[in-house]
């Protein structure tokens, strides 16, 4: 057993490395204030490699019992059920961790799960502006809340001079503002190109977030700048889309994917996931029917007021193409989701998202995987880039950073260090997006 926890703690520092600038993590006591975190505080966080069928039943009869808490994704699962090995992340209590170390499969990650946790990426603070005429690029330096984000969305509007619009386009299932700001050219008319862009959908993906805030506001200061920039398109950004379900990981629980739906039933948890709620091959594949799933596709499509609201979006107008932004993995996806058939415009999107791939890595250097989503990373359906593609849309998702190199400890739980400049990369896509618009 100490070889093995010299071997972990081996390992962690060159984790440490990666994502905290060469400085080993140090484990902060918790101050017994409630954050996203206080329910695995002090529980052992393990790494465990499955490959079997019988690996994943324990594992899921663990998560049923409340045994273990899973950190990672309930694809992973599925993927090993099947044959495939991965790692996934668990935090169990002290003495089954004991049990399970004596396996080869497992590894001790830290003895505090909690404290991992917040120390290697933290919690969402609020940030409040020296000056609304200059906004700090020290906003994009931690985490930020709910209010701060939303916040920071107004004074970037306040700013443009009138080139931007912010709008509520619809409430949440908890009765929250889906907040839309909107970029519309001299000269607009429906059917003029129009770009459609939409960010956190997934509540634990804070980095995207973060990116629709940093997009808002850069858009804002150049279309301010040059009037006639945006002439004859229009451009529309949701930068938050699911506000509950994002409010709750921040306060309550850091990992949570889906809205905050109550969904009757007592092996149900809260929400449904909004990403597999649309009407474009609702419930036929990678879209579970079981409630308690991440994946839970709802009781039918466009259930929920978040999957309404973006449908009313949709078509106002016609829509040139759309881009879904997540984390993480690194990549960007064009149609199908839900089939591994090719898309009858698939030339169409791999010369017009190739520009925006382009873009994207030639900020810093980084490498994001491009091509059809089923394809490129696994088949879903009732996924909203979908949706938009069947209306008529070229519908993208991208998924921001950090690589699957980190998986499955830090890739909902990156560094602080990296928000701008995934932000920074983010933009230029959105640029390059623009900027060929007038060619879909």
């Amino acid at each position: 057993m100490a070889g093995l926890f010299a071997k972990t703690i081996a390992q962690l520092a060159v984790l440490a490395n990666v994502v905290g600038g060469g400085r080993f993590a140090r484990r902060h006591a918790h101050t017994g204030i409630q954050d996203c975190y206080s329910s695995i505080d002090g529980k052992p966080l393990l790494t465990l490699n499955l490959c079997t069928h019988d690996a994943v039943k324990e594992v899921e009869d663990h998560i049923a019992a409340g045994s273990f808490t899973l950190l990672t994704e309930e694809r992973d699962l599925e993927l090993a059920a099947g044959g495939v090995c991965t790692n996934t992340s668990v935090a169990c209590g002290a003495g089954m961790a004991d049990e399970l170390l004596r396996r080869p499969s497992v590894t001790l990650v830290s003895a505090d799960a909690g404290g991992f946790y917040r120390e290697m990426s933290g919690t969402a603070k609020s940030f409040v502006e020296a000056s609304m005429d200059e906004m700090s690029s020290e906003f994009y330096s931690d985490w930020r809340d709910l209010d701060t984000r939303m916040a920071r969305v107004e004074a970037a509007v306040q700013s443009s001079g009138g080139a931007a619009q912010l709008e509520v386009a619809g409430k949440s299932v908890e009765g929250r503002d889906i907040k839309v700001v909107r970029f519309r050219g001299k000269g607009f008319s429906a059917g003029m190109p129009r770009l459609v862009l939409s960010f956190n959908i997934h509540a634990r993906e804070w980095i995207s977030g973060m990116a629709g805030v940093y997009a808002v506001e850069k858009l804002a200061a150049r279309a301010k700048e040059d009037p006639d920039w945006l002439a004859g398109m229009e451009i529309v950004l949701v930068p938050m889309l699911n506000p509950d379900g994002f409010q709750h990981s921040t306060g309550f629980w850091r990992f949570h994917r889906k809205n905050m739906r109550v969904v009757d039933g007592t092996l149900c948890t809260t929400g449904v996931d909004l990403n597999r709620n649309n009407p474009t091959a609702w419930g036929k594949f990678g879209a579970a029917s079981r409630c308690a799933a991440e994946t839970f596709r709802g009781p039918s499509a466009l259930s929920e007021p978040e999957t309404q609201t973006m449908d009313k979006l949709f078509k106002e107008a016609p829509m040139t193409a759309y881009f879904d932004v997540h984390s993480f993995s690194q990549l960007l996806l064009s149609a199908w989701t839900w089939t591994k058939e090719e898309h009858p415009r698939a030339a169409e999107f791999a010369a017009y998202g190739s520009k925006v791939h382009a873009a994207i890595e030639g900020k810093h250097g980084q490498t994001y995987k491009f091509g059809p989503a089923a394809q490129t990373l696994y088949v879903a359906s009732g996924v909203i880039s979908d949706y938009a593609t069947t209306l008529g849309a070229l519908g993208y998702t991208i998924e921001l950073r950090p690589r699957t190199a980190l998986h499955p400890l830090l890739g909902f739980t990156p560094s602080p260090r990296e928000i701008l400049p995934t932000a920074e990369e983010c933009f230029e896509g959105i640029l390059a997006a623009i900027a060929n618009l007038h060619t879909v």
